[in-house]
């Protein structure tokens, strides 16, 4: 079986306002490690990009690359283009070719998975990266956004 490095970013649509990113490690169905961070004023394409710079740089730190299959797993063709070289990001051209050199360490292969589609360690990532991206929300918006939710859910 692969080991499974599962990536995920959240991010305003408009960027310049905080994001998060998560990844998750499994192997055979079990979790060997997640982390999540946040930036202060990103774009979700960083945020994508740093979850999974972050992953492979975990996988590849603890040697778990050696012996072993590696596939990143990700909603965002953006990380998965960069990650098997097809595609080189102009705009974070920097953190992409660490993300590519990440990846050539680790010789992993790429898997898109659509997102919100019901795949659990994707649902786990993104529900990660949104929780670091909220961490960095003051309360009262945070607040006025879930009013707006339960509004918008009662209608």
């Amino acid at each position: 079986m692969p080991l499974s490095v599962y990536t995920d970013g959240s991010a305003h649509d408009r960027g310049g306002w905080p994001g998060g990113w998560a990844f998750a490690v499994v192997r055979d169905g079990e979790l060997l490690v997640e982390c999540s961070g946040a930036e202060r004023a990103t774009t979700n394409n960083l945020v994508e990009l740093l979850a999974a710079l972050h992953g492979l740089n975990e996988v590849v730190a603890r040697g778990w690359h050696c012996g072993a299959r590696v596939e990143l797993v990700s909603d965002s063709r953006v990380v998965l283009d960069v990650a098997s070289g097809r595609s080189p990001s102009g705009k974070h051209r920097a953190l992409a070719e660490a993300v590519r050199a990440a990846a050539v360490q680790a010789v992993a292969e790429v898997r898109w998975v659509r997102g919100h589609s019901g795949d659990g360690w994707n649902e786990r990532v993104d529900a990660l990266a949104g929780q670091a991206r909220l961490s960095l929300v003051p309360a009262r918006v945070r607040r006025r956004a879930e009013r707006r939710a339960l509004g918008a859910a009662g209608r």
